[in-house]
């Protein structure tokens, strides 16, 4: 997680270019395809070591060990620096000529460009963790903390064939998709 945390610094600060505006950066040449071939990994795979993870760092039980791993996914991380590549690199250096700070030309030039990707990789990963059901299954254990994917489930096991209440809960389930979907 640190690793793509670096990866979405470094392009942001865009500490990928030479002088002449080429694009030499070691993440792109030797990084980036190794961390570009773990979308081929299924993320069943992963579930044990990250569960064992989660316990030896005592975030078992938590609600952090699923919002944690839900920020840095690959494909939101890629998408994001594709977003950031795509700003022209003469904004910054121009604002870096009249005299703003690294900083400011990540706040107020950068920013504003990436705000369209950014928009989309939250809906995404919120669309996506709002309907997970395995890794709460796998890392919680209180009834309590559940999502309501999970609690969906469990309310079925328990109250076995009553439709008409395990229909409320799907509505809610299903809420979210229909709000932001316009």
């Amino acid at each position: 997680m640190l690793f793509e945390k670096y990866i979405i610094c470094e392009e942001g600060f865009g500490n990928l270019y030479d002088e002449k505006g080429e694009c030499t950066g070691f993440q792109l040449k030797v990084r980036l395809p190794y961390y570009l071939a773990t979308m081929m990994v299924p993320n069943q795979v992963l579930l044990v070591p990250k569960y064992l993870l989660f316990q030896t760092l005592h975030m078992s039980n938590t609600h952090s060990a699923l919002i944690l791993p839900a920020m840095f996914e690959v494909f939101s991380v890629f998408l994001m620096r594709q977003a950031f590549m795509s700003v022209p690199r003469s904004l910054s250096e121009s604002a870096i000529i009249d005299g703003a700070s690294q900083f400011r030309v990540f706040g107020q030039i950068i920013l504003p460009q990436i705000k369209p990707t950014l928009l989309t990789v939250t809906l995404l990963q919120f669309t996506s963790s709002w309907n997970d059901y395995i890794n709460p299954k796998t890392y919680l254990s209180r009834d309590f903390m559940y999502t309501i994917p999970v609690g969906l489930q469990k309310f079925q096991m328990s109250n076995g064939s009553s439709y008409s209440t395990i229909m409320a809960g799907a509505a809610v389930l299903c809420s979210y998709s229909a709000i932001a979907a316009p």
